[in-house]
């Protein structure tokens, strides 16, 4: 889903935070993980960030009132627009978590981990 042509800057306050369950399908909530409201000066988007345990491992944290700057790709999913996040920037901290690609950070990492013990 993540598209580099549509990628964007947004900034915001988050209004909420949600852990979704990721469901079968396309829809909205299909890229379950951790979701944010965010709103902008002049609109109000959710945000898909990642899977919350990836998140909670990373020491990433996230709350209500949170001031930050999104780097990722706008996209629109059940006919309304979401972003889903490459990059987070809140106060000093700076979190990627997409590559140049759009590809999660987290993708593969299971396999990679898996060859290494194997060697």
């Amino acid at each position: 889903m993540y598209d580099v042509k549509t990628e964007t800057t947004i900034k915001g306050t988050v209004e909420s935070v949600e852990t979704v369950t990721g469901t079968a399908g396309r829809g909205r909530h299909s890229l379950g993980g951790t979701h944010l409201t965010v709103k902008t000066e002049t609109e109000t988007l959710e945000v898909h960030v990642g899977p919350t345990a990836y998140l909670t491992e990373k020491g990433i944290t996230l709350a209500k009132d949170d001031t930050l700057e999104i780097l990722g790709s706008r996209v629109t999913i059940d006919k309304e627009p979401v972003v889903i996040a490459k990059q987070i920037k809140k106060g000093d901290n700076t979190w990627t978590l997409r590559d140049a690609s759009g590809r999660p950070v987290w993708s593969g990492r299971g396999r990679a981990q898996r060859d290494e013990l194997m060697k």
